[in-house]
């Protein structure tokens, strides 16, 4: 298959478990999003009480800063939720965004967010580890190493992710002969 037809195809997943994970994702997003208002909330209430003792303004920072750490973590939690729910209505959920592999049904049932399949994720995360490869990866864009890149470009390429798959497929079978 293809690497343009690869991208083009579309979940095998049938229209009733496709409802069901729109539904647990939909309640995740929710309890998420009343995550994160209480967390502003708590954030507010923490600024309202200004201390006057050294000590305890600095007890007052460091939870501060621990709460702005959480709000982070749940805004991008509804981030990775909303884009599920987007593969969802365009009929890509449970297809690997990297590779175009279908994501094993287990790893769905336990985060139906997740848009990379293991072996993918597995690689992800090793980032610069593996010898041979580096992979640097910010949300939609990698940075693939010179030997995937075409001709007389530098020594760096940014590939976007439709193309992903095919730098992955092509660095991992260059780690393997490393």
């Amino acid at each position: 298959m293809s690497t343009q037809q690869r991208w083009e195809a579309r979940s095998t997943m049938e229209s009733s478990e496709s409802q069901r994970f729109e539904r647990i994702l939909k309640m995740r997003l929710e309890q998420t999003i009343r995550s994160l208002d209480r967390l502003e909330n708590e954030t507010r209430s923490i600024d309202s009480d200004s201390p006057s003792d050294p000590g305890d303004r600095c007890v007052m920072s460091v939870s501060k800063e621990a709460l702005f750490q959480q709000s982070g973590e749940h805004r991008a939690m509804v981030r990775t939720i909303e884009a599920a729910l987007d593969r969802i209505q365009q009929g890509t959920f449970g297809v690997c965004i990297a590779c175009g592999d279908e994501i094993k049904p287990r790893r769905l049932d336990a985060l139906p967010w997740k848009q990379y399949c293991l072996g993918c994720q597995q690689v992800l995360e090793r980032g610069t580890q593996h010898v041979g490869v580096r992979l640097t990866v910010h949300f939609d864009l990698a940075v693939a190493p010179a030997r995937a890149r075409p001709p007389n470009v530098g020594n760096w390429q940014v590939v976007k992710g439709c193309e992903l798959g095919s730098q992955l497929r092509a660095m991992l079978m260059d780690a393997n002969d490393c």
